[in-house]
């Protein structure tokens, strides 16, 4: 795998060698930006290598590439240590409602939003996208997304996993930790109000607000912190792209609220061009929903991917980030993306893909597998020396391979 030269050392990924495998592909992932506390680090770098695993599995088995998504998506949707699925973040009435999406390179999308009771919601919104070409008798549409209670009942009805009463959805994915961080967050949103309406917080209460799984690394002010938002990106080995995204929203977020991972241009993006012109580009986006929603982020990158071919991709994520952030005056303006380019060279008959991570917050988690065999895991953290809304931190890398199969990246 070729680095840019941009990156410090630091910033490179520790690598682990699987299995090269002849049929090229090229698959990353992300477990979103915000603070990642040192202690559940194991547990997070575990499951990213996992679910890169995952979608190389099915693609080495012959899979579609959205199947390839939703195979990594759901490993991280399963994990406690993550915002999507079991563990997710809770709403300010003390339950999960999950947002989803998915998007292939041929423009098929599909999503749930605030979403009860759904096992894995990136299982549904996939559904969603492969049955949106399906006719419906007397002119009806297939819906492509749907929100709240009514994803959880359609789903069911298809046979996928979901819970069976309101009841029941009320209490999926909810943890004894992420219940133990929802009491915490609501102590911090009271005591800062009490504040507000002329009162005092106890020395009691401002222990409590910095204790905890993440205190021991950092006072935490912030319940927005922790985004975790988990996405993939996968490329086959004729270009073909696909890209998803699955989020617990933001903590003690107001129930019936949708964020970027539903919604359409917003949390992720494909489009795949089989021609020596135009590249296929993927995006999945991770952050403060209500600024990536307004920005339309994952669109924004891909057509500035597709624009500018002559730049780097990481150069892209950074103008990217800097274009959607500006003019947003909260301070909670939390951005992260992964994002890939396949071209096709030629001359040499070869696929090059490139790479690159962004973000403008703490640190960002992320993982990527190719049929070379080397995993990369890491969280790549905020530009050094630099404040928390600064210059976004970035990584680039690329890998090739001869068209027409049995290659394997560089």
């Amino acid at each position: 795998m070729e680095r840019s030269e941009r990156f410090s050392p630091t910033s490179v990924p520790t690598e682990h060698s699987d299995q090269p495998h002849s049929e090229p592909f090229f698959v990353a992932v992300h477990i979103g930006v915000g603070f990642h506390s040192e202690k559940n680090r194991v547990h997070k770098r575990h499951a990213i290598g996992r679910a890169c695993r995952a979608a190389r599995d099915c693609l080495q088995s012959h899979g579609e590439i959205r199947d390839a998504v939703v195979a990594a998506i759901r490993i991280l949707e399963d994990s406690p240590f993550t915002n999507a699925g079991h563990g997710s973040n809770l709403t300010f009435d003390g339950s999960v409602e999950c947002d989803a999406g998915i998007m292939s390179g041929d423009g098929e999308f599909g999503a749930v939003g605030a979403a009860p009771g759904l096992c894995n919601p990136i299982e549904v919104a996939s559904c969603l996208a492969k049955r949106s070409a399906e006719p419906l008798s007397c002119g009806r549409v297939q819906p492509t997304f749907l929100a709240g209670d009514g994803a959880r009942l359609w789903a069911l009805e298809r046979g996928l996993p979901a819970s069976k009463t309101m009841e029941d959805a009320k209490k999926l994915h909810v943890t004894d930790a992420s219940k133990a961080k929802w009491k915490r967050y609501i102590e911090m949103v009271q005591s800062n109000d009490d504040k507000q309406d002329g009162g005092e917080a106890s020395s009691d209460q401002e222990a409590k607000l910095t204790s905890g799984e993440e205190g021991n690394d950092r006072k935490r002010r912030r319940v927005g912190d922790v985004c975790d938002t988990v996405g993939c990106v996968v490329v086959d080995s004729q270009g073909a792209v696909c890209a998803g995204v699955s989020s617990g929203g933001l903590a003690v977020k107001v129930s019936g609220r949708v964020g970027e991972a539903a919604l359409y241009g917003a949390g992720c993006w494909a489009k795949h061009c089989n021609t020596l012109r135009f590249p296929s580009v993927a995006t999945s986006v991770s952050g403060v929903g209500e600024l990536v929603s307004r920005a339309l982020v994952a669109r924004l990158s891909a057509h500035s991917m597709l624009a500018q071919t002559a730049d780097p991709l990481d150069f892209i994520l950074e103008e990217t980030i800097t274009q959607a952030t500006d003019g947003w005056a909260n301070p909670a303006n939390d951005i992260g993306l992964i994002a890939l380019r396949a071209s096709r060279a030629e001359v040499s008959q070869e696929m090059v893909v490139e790479f690159a991570v962004g973000h403008n917050s703490e640190s960002m988690g992320f993982g990527c597998l190719g049929s070379d065999g080397k995993l990369m895991v890491d969280f790549l953290p905020k530009t050094l020396g630099t404040s928390h809304d600064s210059v976004p931190a970035v990584f680039g890398a690329a890998v090739r391979w001869k068209l027409g199969g049995g290659g394997k990246g560089d």
